[in-house]
């Protein structure tokens, strides 16, 4: 439905801090959860304005992270129904504590795997990483982040 786009994005402040916190009180452990957000009406604006911390599968293991789906499915459509259809999914968020914030071969595979779930709705998807010295990377699936900025 959609073709490779060029997408500029818009973080409110409140979603770094919220992963810096998250990064600091998991030191010893991946934490990490989804993002939420809307597009203006031809895409071309993301903005990433909820961030939802979700309890790990793994039991808190220290260098990966998996989400509880049932968890993060049921927050998405709350958020859905709570906006009237404005407030959607938009990406994952993660931290790597004691590492850099580069994505691993599984995190680009597992964003990958929900690009594929989410295509004919979104353009683009978002993967937030925060790792060693509150270093944050912002990694696109399905089309290029043309600029960020910081709201």
């Amino acid at each position: 439905m959609f073709s490779m786009m060029e997408v500029e994005v818009y973080i409110d402040l409140s979603i770094i801090e919220k992963m810096e916190k998250s990064l600091k009180e998991c030191i010893f452990y991946e934490t990490g959860g989804i993002l939420l957000g809307k597009f203006n009406n031809d895409y071309s604006k993301a903005y990433i304005t909820e961030l939802y911390e979700i309890e790990n599968t793994l039991s808190q293991k220290k260098l990966k992270y998996i989400r509880n789906v049932e968890n993060a499915q049921n927050i998405i459509n709350k958020r859905w129904k709570d906006s009237n259809g404005i407030i959607n999914y938009i990406g994952e968020w993660h931290t790597h504590p004691n590492i850099s914030p580069e994505p691993s071969n599984i995190d680009i595979d597992t964003m990958n795997q929900l690009y594929g779930k989410v295509k004919n709705q979104i353009p683009i998807i978002f993967l937030m990483i925060i790792g060693i010295n509150n270093q944050l990377r912002i990694t696109s699936i399905g089309g290029i982040c043309k600029c960020i900025h910081i709201l």
